[in-house]
């Protein structure tokens, strides 16, 4: 039963993992690409109307002046997010040990008794020998 729960939790986390892989190796093309994306709108636009160029990047400044303001704000509660998954990743991998410990310590009876039967088998042997 453990094996088994043990293996999808761990099946769920590599899986998260290469979600995350696949996620770092694409971000430098997006980079590379809305530079671009943004120039050609800009020259599409103005090309267009003048007065809505201007218009379009008055709202980003504006944008842009919102995530400098609320940046520093939102670095700390992602930092506490990541110590708060740090936490929780801790948490669930005490809890996968003790859930094997408890599992292991479950037939201690058993194999106590199976030990006490090959001992007898061992010295019933050892003496009918001699």
């Amino acid at each position: 039963m453990v094996a088994e729960t043990t293996g999808g939790l761990l099946a769920g986390l590599l899986d998260g993992v290469a979600r995350l892989e696949e996620l770092v190796a694409s971000a430098p093309s997006a980079l590379l690409r809305a530079p671009l994306l943004v120039l050609g709108a800009l020259a599409l636009m103005t090309q267009l109307s003048f007065a809505l160029t201007a218009l379009a990047l008055a709202g980003a400044g504006l944008i842009g002046t919102f995530a400098v303001l609320f940046g520093r704000r939102a670095h700390r509660l992602a930092a506490e997010a990541e110590r708060a998954r740090a936490d929780a990743a801790s948490t669930w991998d005490e809890t996968l040990r003790a859930v094997e410990v408890v599992y292991t310590c479950d037939g201690e009876d058993e194999e106590r008794r199976r030990l006490e039967v090959a001992e007898r088998d061992f010295l019933r042997r050892e003496c009918a020998l001699q």
